[in-house]
């Protein structure tokens, strides 16, 4: 008897049922998931290692960006034709970070001054050393305190990790994996930070005695970072659940992790919220703000009014019951500072730094004092404003940083330094508009984060935490890169 054939209804009833993902196509590379897991190690372990303000967090800040680093330019197995040192070669951010360290490494090996610290007494004494004159020069300080090498190693690690994600990063899948484990980390911090606010025992995840003074929340000594981080996290979070949602329409899916992401971004913003940071809690306002109409406009482009009133219902539920279990009344009575007298202190002791921290620029305003020098040259600036400097010796105030990023940069490296980092934040927003960002809701909430992240480092000085810096350093190559994918649909080219 000859064999039965299928008749060709039921074919096109199996090819019917058989919808094609997405991310079909080539396995990735064993190689490119070590990247992946490299660059993970590189931005989460150093968020639970204090951030990496401490240089054993910082020293495995920059091991794990060099092995991703060293990993993104070894030759695939899987894809033999991709060449990653020319595509290195043809990566901007790679010319600018490396002429932007070696920049600082010229400051750092010509000292103009030397620091001889008391760390007993938490103290220090500047003396003057012969530099090279024709070269720029910089402070010799202890490593344990804050020197050159130790800044570069900031910025090293930030530079490494951006230029292994534009290099090994060839799939989607990838990016997307680390975006997701980089969301998911933060989250299990906002849990063990909220844990903290409910059931703390006063020490930094229970048993790292925190600096005296220091208002701590999840593995972070400064209240204001944790904020950052979590609001920039959220960011992360709400731009997955764009893409999951997008992406589930796209495809036909009934169900997608699209409300699980937007959920976790409540809570990451709650959790910024618990923080206690006045300027942390405006971000997450504004964030919430933005993200909410950009779901407005998303779902009446769409026509889904019924899953708008549903989301936003939700949406307030979540919000109002996290604030009520949590004691949010600390926080509402600090946003009522914002026009009371402790506000006005606030505000108006950073713009003071910040307008000696320019008049310390101005005095070398090509060349830069150094990275690492602030501390050790501000106080001669600081002592023309009385507001900020004390009195007396009990009533001494030590600025350890100028609480303005841009500023503090500024008076580090100088023009030429600044003018380095500028320039690679001009390519990123070109490469940005090239593929049309603006298109794409999920890119829109993600370079939202890191837009607002970077409006917030200048009241603060985030980007001298590691943890943050390199995360945000991150998100470029993975935004630029995964929506280059969506608009040309193919691997980057070596």
């Amino acid at each position: 008897m000859p064999p039965i054939r299928a008749s060709s209804s039921r074919k096109s009833r199996t090819l019917l049922a058989t919808k094609p993902s997405e991310d079909a196509g080539p396995p990735v590379d064993p190689k490119e998931r070590t990247v992946v897991w490299f660059l993970l190690g590189a931005a989460a372990a150093t968020a639970w290692m204090i951030g990496g303000v401490r240089p054993p967090g910082l020293i495995v800040a920059c091991v794990f960006s060099a092995l991703a680093f060293v990993w993104a330019l070894l030759p695939r197995s899987f894809f033999p034709d991709y060449q990653p040192w020319r595509r290195l070669r043809r990566f901007p951010i790679f010319w600018l970070g490396l002429a932007f360290l070696l920049w600082g490494l010229v400051h750092t090996l010509n000292p103009s001054s030397r620091a001889q610290v008391d760390f007993q007494r938490g103290l220090w004494f500047m003396y003057q050393v012969e530099p090279l004159a024709w070269l720029p020069s910089g402070v010799d300080a202890p490593f344990a305190r804050m020197n050159g090498w130790r800044m570069l190693m900031i910025h090293g690690a930030a530079w490494l990790a951006a230029c292994a994600a534009w290099v090994g990063l060839t799939r989607r899948r990838s990016s997307r994996v680390l975006l997701t484990a980089l969301v998911l980390n933060a989250v299990v911090i906002a849990l063990v930070g909220l844990a903290q606010r409910v059931g703390g025992n006063g020490k930094v995840l229970w048993f790292i005695t925190r600096p005296a003074g220091a208002d701590f929340f999840g593995s972070f000594f400064y209240v204001n970072h944790a904020g950052a981080f979590l609001n920039f996290s959220a960011a992360g979070s709400f731009a997955l659940g764009f893409w999951h949602a997008q992406r589930a329409e796209r495809m036909g899916d009934r169900s997608s992790p699209a409300v699980i992401f937007g959920l976790l971004g409540g809570l990451l913003l709650i959790a910024a919220l618990m923080t206690f940071s006045r300027g942390a809690a405006l971000v997450a306002s504004l964030t919430l703000v933005a993200v909410a109409l950009l779901f407005i406009v998303v779902q009446l482009w769409r026509r889904r009014s019924g899953l708008l009133v549903g989301a936003a219902v939700l949406l307030a539920l979540l919000a109002g019951y996290g604030a009520q279990i949590l004691g949010a009344g600390r926080t509402l009575d600090r946003f009522k500072d914002f026009a009371g007298t402790r506000m006005e202190i606030t505000s108006g002791a950073r713009a003071m730094a910040a307008q000696a921290t320019w008049d310390m620029a101005r005095d070398k305003l090509w060349t830069g004092w150094g990275p690492g020098a602030f501390q050790y040259h501000f106080p001669k600036y600081q002592k023309a404003y009385p507001e900020i400097y004390g009195s007396t010796w009990e009533s001494r105030l030590f600025w350890e940083h100028a609480h303005s990023d841009p500023v503090q940069l500024l008076a580090e490296f100088g023009l030429v330094g600044f003018g380095l980092l500028v320039a690679g934040g001009g390519w990123w927003a070109y490469r940005l508009v090239c593929v049309r960002f603006w298109r794409s809701p999920w890119l829109l909430c993600l370079v939202g984060g890191g837009v607002f992240l970077f409006i917030h480092a200048n009241f603060d000085f985030h980007f001298y935490n590691p943890a943050i810096l390199i995360a945000w350093c991150l998100v470029w190559p993975i935004a630029v890169q995964w929506r280059e994918f969506e608009v040309r649909g193919t691997t980057p080219r070596g």
